[in-house]
Parts: structure tokens; sequence; C-alpha cells
């Protein structure tokens, strides 16, 4: 009884997704640009290695489309790359900069935050935010933000609101 509405911005990304989901009852993706793409109000929205290619006021004007798309107790899941992390992690922001100059990905730059800015922001739009660690060999200083609206205004507490998020090392 769920739906999943996807957008992407690239069309051939776009087209062999939607080819993939063909079939699949309540799944659509859709060709679009998420700064301007429309979001209905939802349960749930995933940013999956998508604000990196924007600079820092558009990552935060789609962070608010996206959170004011949530219902009550709606959560909005993040899966970006740290900024400030070392090691692999500085080869995959490589990996992602070449990628967009050969235009295998498309953006107009490539900048990785922190995850500490990232929870200021979501913080500010009233969302309490914890985070986990996703990193692998594949794409070392992924972190998933789960960042939630309260179901009503008493779910919100200043200790919620400013705590850096925290997280998960293993």
């Amino acid at each position: 009884g769920r739906r999943a509405h996807g957008i992407e911005w690239d069309a051939a990304k776009a087209a062999a997704g939607a080819q993939a989901a063909a079939g699949i009852e309540g799944v659509t993706l859709v060709q679009d640009d998420l700064r301007r793409a429309a979001l209905p109000t939802c349960d749930r929205v995933a940013l999956v290695d998508v604000l990196h290619y924007y600079d820092a006021a558009v990552q935060r004007e789609i962070l608010s489309r996206a959170a004011a798309a949530l219902r009550p107790g709606g959560a909005l899941l993040i899966r970006d790359g740290d900024g400030e992390r070392r090691g692999g992690a500085g080869f995959t922001r490589w990996v992602e900069r070449a990628a967009v100059r050969l235009g295998w990905n498309r953006g107009p730059q490539v900048r990785f935050r922190t995850m500490v800015e990232l929870g200021e922001d979501l913080r500010a739009l009233g969302l309490s935010v914890t985070a986990a660690e996703v990193a692998g060999p594949l794409h070392p200083g992924n972190v998933l933000l789960i960042a939630r609206r309260p179901r009503d205004s008493a779910e919100v507490t200043p200790a919620a609101v400013d705590a850096p998020p925290e997280v998960a090392r293993p």
C-alpha cells in the first residue's frame, strides 16, 4: 500500500530507473530538477548522494523543501559524504569531482559539507537529528543523517534542537 516517487536529474539515469521499476506497483521515477520539482506531502524523503552537487545555499533550499513536504512524525533520510573525513573519503570526493567534469554525473559543482553543518541546517528547520555510519569500502566517509519532524510541537525540546548529530563509529 506504499508509494515511492523518485526524482532524477539525469534523463538517461531516470529512464534506466523507470525501466527497472516497471511493473512494480506504486513506484515511479521521473526526470526533473530537485530544486524545483513538486514534492508531495509524504512520510519519508530520501536524499541519497545528491546534496554535494550544490553549494551550501542550494543545499539549504533543498533541505527546507524536503522538510516542508514531511507529515508530522515524518523523516528525512540523507546519505552523503562527510566533508571533513580524511583517508579514503578524500578519494571519494576526488572521484565525484571527476565524474561531474566528465559529465557522468550531473551537477553544477561538488561541495561536500560536514555532517555538523548539515545537522545544524536540519535542526534550524525544527527537525531532530541522529546519524549513523554507513561508510563502506566503495564509499568511505558516507554518513546517514536521520532528521525527524515531531508529531507535535511538544516533541521538540531544546536538547533535541541543540545537540550535535552523533555518529556511531564501528
